[in-house]
């Protein structure tokens, strides 16, 4: 077993809030440098979370990866998974074997809690990357195909608890596909504030495999709990307690406005400690915040989750990164922060409707057209939090027709 000296954890002052005194921030990371790594395969393989296997023993002891990767782990994966409905029959105690095989001096484990666990789950992510730097796997959105892998965690010390600011993540999936909900995988760096981590970080429910699902795939050892894969030594750790709360808020509560939120986007970032990210705010600080959207989502648990879009431009077409705010009181949701500039042509919610409405047959009328996200279930048009789409009802003889979606960015149509 290799012990990672703990003076390897980076401290930094971040400003927690512009609206109260500044408090002393930690960061907790990996002992290396993770370099952003994405797989071929998409939903319902097990390409994302091989891609965040081979990142994790980047972080965690600068192993480099086998040639063919993907196959390469996916292959070891499946032939030590004892329970083959997981995509590409590789499930975690498949992966932790398989990463054992692989760095044999080292000590991969995988770890599950049931539905009344996460606060556990969330401790021991903690305490993988602040005693001993361990990249942390973790399936997101309840889905099985969709994994990140954790590269770092901000937090303030109040008495015996640590109060988490923000989480760092690369997802491991395709930046061109989707996971078995329909949710893209995403691109670039993602930071989440502590509270927004609560909701993304969901249980495994009825998302397992497409055979078995949504009845829930049962028999399963992971049915209904909180998963993680990590590095941490043989025996007990010591014990850790923290707390999720949300960013600090801008404004008062609400008050916000999607002209506020534009305005506000850097106070927010500042408040919740994002400005002292050297990677985060180099990337984004020469942007300019563009009109604010509202996102009227949910998470994979069905708890509301209402945000302002607002993306970071380069030019008036062209995003170098993604930013949501609490439609609430301003507060940092997450952000993603794109690989390179790319085009963003988000069309309203006028031209939204007009396509939509080409959509219909005779006698069919249409309800809503807010911007939605909502991780459950499954569909044909790709979506993510930063990436939602308007949804309309469509209605026949007084009776719910289906929906028709229009994508954000570029304006995409489908029906369902």
């Amino acid at each position: 077993m290799v012990r990672i000296p703990s003076t390897m954890y980076v401290a930094v002052m971040c400003g927690l809030s512009s609206l109260a005194t500044t408090a002393r921030a930690d960061t907790f990371t990996t002992a290396y440098p993770v370099t952003e790594l994405h797989s071929v395969g998409a939903g319902n393989t097990a390409g994302s979370f091989v891609a965040t296997a081979v990142m994790a023993l980047q972080g965690f002891s600068n192993t480099p990866a086998p040639p063919s990767w993907e196959g390469y782990f996916t292959d070891k994966c499946h032939n030590a998974t004892l329970t083959p409905l997981w995509p590409s029959a590789c499930d975690p105690g498949g992966m932790y074997i398989a990463l054992q095989d692989y760095t044999a001096n080292y000590d991969w484990i995988r770890e599950y809690w049931t539905e009344t666990g996460q606060q556990d789950a969330l401790n021991e992510m903690v305490s993988s990357l602040m005693d001993y730097h361990s990249p942390v796997m973790v399936p997101v959105y309840g889905q099985a195909d969709h994994w990140l892998v954790v590269t770092q965690v901000t937090a303030t010390k109040v008495g015996t608890n640590w109060n988490i600011g923000t989480v760092k993540v690369y997802d491991g999936g395709p930046t061109t596909g989707v996971d078995g909900s329909g949710t893209s995988y995403f691109a670039g760096t993602m930071m989440f504030s502590a509270r927004a981590w609560l909701g993304t970080y969901f249980m495994l429910v009825t998302a397992i495999n497409p055979s078995c699902d949504p009845v829930g795939c049962t028999s399963d050892p992971y049915y209904n709990t909180y998963v993680l894969v990590d590095e941490p030594p043989s025996g007990p750790r010591p014990p850790i307690s923290t707390s999720f709360p949300p960013s600090p808020g801008v404004v008062p509560a609400g008050t916000m406005t999607a002209a506020v939120a534009s305005a506000s986007l850097w106070k927010s970032l500042s408040a919740a400690g994002i400005d002292g990210d050297a990677q985060v705010w180099n990337a984004i600080r020469g942007g300019t915040p563009g009109p604010a959207l509202a996102v009227d989502a949910v998470f994979p648990s069905g708890a509301p989750w209402r945000y302002y879009l607002v993306p970071i431009l380069a030019n008036p077409t062209t995003a170098i990164g993604l930013a949501q705010l609490s439609m609430d009181d301003g507060g940092f949701q997450a952000i993603q922060v794109l690989p390179s500039a790319q085009p963003f042509t988000p069309i309203d919610a006028t031209k939204a409707r007009a396509a939509a409405t080409g959509l219909l047959a005779a006698g069919e009328t249409l309800t809503g057209g807010g911007l939605r996200w909502d991780p459950r279930g499954t569909g044909r048009l790709a979506k993510s939090p930063t990436h939602p789409y308007y949804e309309f009802g469509i209605v026949h003889a007084g009776k719910s027709a289906g929906v028709v979606r229009i994508a954000l960015d570029g304006g995409a149509a489908v029906r369902e």
